[in-house]
């Protein structure tokens, strides 16, 4: 909101002055608020001058553009810190402690924004694979046991990361498997039987 201008100031105060009006009437008449003009004729009293007071800047920054640089090299590092163990490796790296929400406002003002995570096996490697398939083709069937993935969760992935404005944020996960059941079947005697039928 702009401040009142001085030419209003002073006409605000010099119709109370007169005497004429209680503060409140001058309030309606103006259509300013009666604490104003009590801070208005206070202030005339103890300084004679009726100028608004500027802007006095507010508190000054905790993070000098170092600890930016910093953050912003760590969140790039490890995009899915959470804000908890950033405000922890700070403290303990850099010897500044500051609340979550000023480092949010940090991150923010970096374009660091935070996205849902798009969570791709580390498998996934079309290169890797077809060199995988083509060696598999060569292996002997009897020669193959087989692992039960049921179990697998990726409960423990983080969900969310951080990245600059406009770029997406991945991550390829190695499911954690709770379990691990081998199931050695005899294909050989399998495929025995079954030509035995023929």
């Amino acid at each position: 909101m702009q401040a009142y201008s001085i030419d209003f100031r002073q006409k605000v105060v010099s119709a109370y002055e007169n005497g004429l009006e209680t503060i409140i009437e001058v309030a309606e008449r103006f259509e300013v608020s009666p604490s104003f003009i009590k801070k208005m004729l206070a202030r005339k009293r103890s300084t004679g001058d009726l100028k608004p007071i500027g802007h006095r800047g507010g508190q000054k920054k905790r993070l000098s553009d170092e600890h930016r640089k910093w953050l912003l090299k760590t969140v790039l590092a490890e995009p899915d810190i959470t804000l908890a163990d950033l405000q922890e490796r700070l403290e303990r790296e850099k010897g500044i402690s500051v609340s979550v929400p000023t480092l949010s406002r940090e991150l923010r003002a970096l374009n660091l924004r935070r996205k849902k995570k798009s969570v791709v096996a580390r498998e996934r490697n079309k290169r890797k694979r077809a060199w995988h398939w083509r060696r598999m083709s060569r292996l002997s069937h009897q020669r193959l046991r087989f692992l039960d993935e049921a179990g697998a969760t990726t409960v423990l992935t983080r969900l969310y990361a951080r990245a600059i404005g406009g770029a997406r944020t991945t991550e390829a996960v190695f499911p954690e498997l709770r379990r691990l059941d081998f199931d050695d079947c005899d294909f050989g005697s399998q495929r025995s039987r079954g030509n035995d039928d023929d």
